[in-house]
This record gives structure tokens, C-alpha cells and sequence, in this order.
């Protein structure tokens, strides 16, 4: 179940690293079919870990008033960690959906889910953050 079918406000970054740039191939940031943004999504390209960094992130979120994010990906001793770093110190509320997230070494990824998230974070599987959204009516 998507975020666009619960109602709920979506956005996606890519990784921009370009051609050659880290090892990328030039179409790497390609979205998949099945994630090509609605007319009203955010999209935010990123070339460094922290979806925040190198562009203007903080902004639109800001603008669009938007508080509360809820977080996904590869990889969680990078993409996510630099990300929910950021966001928690940008004060904002942060859910991370522990069984959309990955990393190459599952012992970290457990530690960061169990020890170092919830810190700062709701850290929830994505049958419990379907559960606990408001139902639409």
C-alpha cells in the first residue's frame, strides 16, 4: 500500500551522483515505474548521503508545512542514518519503517533500530504505520 493510496503526503528523492561520479552509471537515478511521482509529489535530486544536503529539502518541507517524516530506504548505516541525523536535529517528528530500510550488514541495521532510532524516532514495521494512520472517512 502506498502513501498516495493512505491519503498521506508524498515525496521521494533520487540519488543524482552523475556520470562516472562514485562508480554511478549515468541513468542510475532513474525512478522505477511503479515510483514515478504524481503531478503533485515531491521529488528532491541528492548527491550525498543526507537527503537534506546539497539542495533545498529543508525548504519545501518547510513551505508545505510538513513536520513529520517517515523514512525508507537503502542504506540504513547511510542514506538513513545521515538523513534521520539531520532531521532529528532539525526537530522534526521521524517515524522509520524498520522493514523498508536495509543494509548490507544486518547486525547494523538491527543496532541502529533497536538502540540508536528510537532515541529520537518512532521506529515502526509498515503494517504498524498503516495501523496507526488515521482512517480516511
Amino acid at each position: 500500500m502506498s502513501a498516495r493510496r493512505l491519503g498521506t503526503t508524498a515525496g521521494q528523492y533520487r540519488k543524482s551522483f552523475g556520470c562516472g561520479r562514485h562508480g554511478f552509471p549515468p541513468d542510475e537515478s532513474k525512478l522505477i515505474s511503479i515510483l514515478q511521482p504524481g503531478h503533485d509529489e515531491i521529488v528532491v535530486d541528492k548527491d550525498r548521503f543526507c537527503a537534506f544536503s546539497g539542495n533545498d529539502l529543508k525548504e519545501v518541507l518547510r513551505s508545505g508545512g510538513i513536520k513529520h517524516l517517515v523514512m525508507a530506504g537503502v542504506a540504513t548505516s547511510g542514506v538513513i542514518l545521515s538523513t534521520f541525523t539531520l532531521a532529528a536535529d532539525e526537530d522534526y517528528s521521524i517515524t522509520i519503517l524498520s522493514d523498508a530500510c536495509a543494509d548490507p550488514k544486518a547486525s547494523l541495521h538491527e543496532e541502529l533500530m533497536t538502540n540508536l532510532f528510537p532515541r529520537s524516532a518512532t521506529v515502526l514495521s509498515v503494517d504498524q504505520w498503516i495501523a496507526s494512520l488515521p482512517a480516511k472517512g
